[in-house]
């Protein structure tokens, strides 16, 4: 499946908000953590998360 890289953040609070946004638009987004496996953060700040979403959308 090809899918397109909106945005990348450090932030998993502004991944959610963008994609609360995108989803009012009807469009099918996801939110795919980049960072390692077995870290933890607080609110998970610092690990990097990207936004992708499906061309046809």
């Amino acid at each position: 499946m090809t899918c397109i890289t909106l945005l990348t953040t450090i932030n998993r609070w502004q991944a959610q908000l963008v994609q609360q946004m995108l989803i009012a638009h009807n469009l099918a987004i996801r939110i795919i953590d980049l960072g390692g496996r077995g870290r933890a953060s607080y609110l998970e700040v610092g690990i990097l998360m990207a936004l992708s979403v499906r061309p046809y959308n």
